[in-house]
């Protein structure tokens, strides 16, 4: 690594080879929960398993990853770009849900999320049943508004 502002964080325990490995990005320096919590759900969908991550502001090395959250100016769920600080950023979870989103926001709306029955889930957890408890929660992780406890109450 050239740049020595780059971290990479992986779990050496995971049983995909380095070859295959998929890597996600984030911003370096202080981290937030809303890409804490959008890497570790994205790292339970079947397309970013175990996959590394990798901490950069630097243009060129972001451009190389195969998602990147809370950084990079760019909204695309299709490329899985997931950054919700640029202007005219208004992405909201939808289904009376008006907070504009965080990036574990998109990560949950726009990922395989939901659909998780990856490796560690053989007992058939449903996580479709979170669908409309967890994402008010979500949105109070740099989604746009203060976070308060009203968020919490979905939660038992």
């Amino acid at each position: 690594m050239s740049n020595s502002k780059t971290a990479r964080v992986s779990d050496s325990s995971s049983p995909s080879s380095h070859a295959s490995l998929k890597r996600v990005g984030t911003h370096n320096g202080s981290f937030h929960c809303d890409e804490a919590l959008g890497c570790f759900m994205i790292r339970l969908t079947r397309k970013f398993f175990n996959a590394e991550i990798v901490r950069t502001r630097d243009p060129q090395v972001l451009e190389g990853l195969d998602a990147v959250l809370d950084v990079g100016g760019v909204y695309d769920p299709a490329r899985d770009r997931y950054d919700h600080h640029q202007k005219g950023f208004e992405e909201v979870f939808g289904h009376g849900f008006s907070t504009k989103l965080s990036s574990a926001g998109l990560v949950y709306k726009f990922s395989s999320i939901l659909q998780y029955e990856g490796e560690g889930n053989s007992g058939g957890h449903n996580f479709s049943s979170l669908n409309f408890g967890f994402p008010p929660m979500l949105v109070g992780f740099g989604g746009g508004e203060k976070t308060s406890s009203k968020y919490f109450t979905y939660i038992g």
